[in-house]
């Protein structure tokens, strides 16, 4: 399997502990957009209103944010939930050659492990 070096873009033939480093590094960092989810939950005041048949806008609630659904459950007095899209830094892993190595890399295997 020939894989690309994630830096200069050099042909590594089949990657392992002597020819190659898997690395997390911060220039392999990326921010993708995740969907997160805001919890509103009732206060004395939403919980009047809500008895009294007003109505009641999202800032009048206490917000916490999850990022699972499944998560919401686990919050008392739940109103409602309310998904949104956040963008998120993600660290990424690469493959790259032992030219590209560098001291700040965290090398998970190889050549410099």
């Amino acid at each position: 399997m020939i894989i690309r070096c994630n830096r200069c873009g050099r042909e590594i033939s089949s990657p392992d502990n002597t020819n190659a480093d898997y690395v997390i590094a911060l220039d392999f960092m990326v921010r993708e957009k995740k969907t997160r989810y805001r919890v509103l939950t009732h206060t004395e005041d939403t919980l009047i209103k809500e008895q009294n048949g007003e109505t009641i806008s999202d800032e009048e609630y206490n917000s916490v944010s999850v990022d699972g659904f499944e998560q919401a459950d686990l919050v008392a007095n739940v109103a409602k939930v309310v998904p949104f899209e956040e963008e998120v830094d993600v660290q990424k892993s690469g493959i790259v050659c032992p030219d590209c190595y560098l001291k700040t890399d965290f090398v998970i295997w190889g050549v410099h492990k």
